[in-house]
C-alpha cells in the first residue's frame, strides 16, 4: 500500500478576545491554513496572516459601535468598553486593580452617565477641585493623571474632536495624613 504524502501546509494562529454571556472576557485562538510550504515562504506568510488579522478587527470593530442607544457616548461606557480594553495589555496585574479601582471610584462614579463629548474643561477642572477638597495629593493626582489620559485616547479613536484634559490643571491639595506609631 503507498500512501502519497501531502506537503504540510503553512498556517497561522492569532487570539480572539470576546466578552461571554456573563460579560466575562474570554480568550479564544483562531487557525487559519495559508497556503502550502513550498508556495509560501516564512514572510508572505507572515504578510498574509497579517492581512486576514486586519480583515478580522475591522469585522469585529463594525459589530461594537462606540454609540450608545440615545446615539451619544457616555463616560462610563467608554471607560469600560474601550479605554479599559485599551490599555490593559500595558498594566500589569496588581496596577490593573488598582487603575480599575481608582477609574471607577473617582472618575466613572461623577462622570459615569454624562456623554463625552458635552464634558468640557469645566466639568474636569470642577470635577480635580472637589477630588482636591476630599483627598490627598496622591489620589488627586492619579485621578489628573488617569482623567486626561482617557481623553487622550478618547481623542485618538476619534470620539472627540479635541482634548478637553489637554489644558486641565492640577489643584492644590492637602499632603497626606501619615500614620504615627
Amino acid at each position: 500500500m503507498c500512501t502519497k504524502r501531502v506537503p504540510e501546509g503553512r498556517s497561522g494562529q492569532f487570539r480572539i478576545y470576546q466578552k461571554d454571556q456573563q460579560g466575562n472576557e474570554v480568550t479564544k485562538s483562531k487557525k487559519v491554513v495559508l497556503g502550502p510550504i513550498s508556495q509560501l515562504r516564512k514572510h508572505d506568510a507572515k504578510a498574509r496572516l497579517r492581512e486576514i488579522i486586519q480583515l478580522h478587527n475591522r469585522g469585529a470593530s463594525k459589530q461594537t459601535s462606540l454609540l450608545t442607544p440615545d446615539g451619544t457616548v457616555t463616560f462610563g461606557w467608554f471607560v469600560k468598553e474601550k479605554y479599559f480594553p485599551f490599555c490593559r495589555g500595558r498594566w500589569s496585574v496588581t496596577t490593573k486593580k488598582k487603575m480599575e479601582y481608582e477609574i471607577n471610584r473617582y472618575l466613572v462614579g461623577t462622570l459615569k452617565d454624562i456623554p463625552l463629548t458635552s464634558i468640557s474643561l469645566f466639568e474636569l477642572q470642577t470635577l480635580h477641585n472637589k477630588l482636591a477638597e476630599k483627598f490627598s495629593e496622591s489620589i488627586v493626582r492619579h485621578a489628573f493623571v488617569n482623567l486626561r489620559s482617557i481623553m487622550k485616547v478618547a481623542l485618538k479613536l476619534k470620539v472627540l474632536a479635541e482634548n478637553p484634559g489637554e489644558d486641565l490643571e492640577m489643584p492644590i491639595t492637602r499632603t497626606a495624613e501619615k500614620a504615627r506609631r
